[in-house]
């Protein structure tokens, strides 16, 4: 897990001299994938702006709050504004995934009332279940094992 910026072992080995802390690791990390897509996008939408993009960044679940609030920070150092980020649980994540995939293989898609189970084999094992209320909005009923 993730330790609070300033905790000792933050530290990335790496070239002498270069600032290799957790933030600065994450930070450029981040700010490389963010400038590789909008250069991608703006092949295709020349006319795209940064202001366009509401980005998420994924996080496990496990993650406490102060592991949350670097990765925010680390986005917020890669250039991306805290209205236009969001941090979302990696199962709730996969989870609305699961839900547009379905929907693009047979055109069905989930009606209110599906159930399904979702298990993150990363790291530590935990079931997730989910439970269609209604089109565009789920509950999560979690067991960690």
């Amino acid at each position: 897990m993730l330790k609070s910026e300033n905790q000792p072992g933050n530290e990335v080995k790496g070239r002498p001299k270069a600032d290799n802390s957790a933030m600065k690791v994450f930070s450029e990390a981040i700010k490389y994938l963010k400038n590789h897509l909008l250069k991608s996008l703006r092949e295709k939408i020349p006319a795209i702006k940064d202001t366009d993009i509401h980005w998420v960044i994924t996080v496990p679940a496990i993650w406490d709050d102060g592991a949350k609030q670097f990765m925010r920070k680390a986005g917020n150092e890669a250039g991306i504004p805290d209205n236009q980020l969001d941090l979302a649980l990696e199962p709730e994540a996969a989870a609305i995934f699961c839900k547009a995939i379905s929907v693009k293989t047979d055109g069905s898609c989930f009606e209110p009332g599906t159930q399904f189970i979702l298990v993150d084999l990363g790291g530590k094992m935990s079931l997730h279940s989910f439970s269609f209320k209604m089109m565009m909005y789920f509950t999560m009923k979690k067991t960690m094992l």
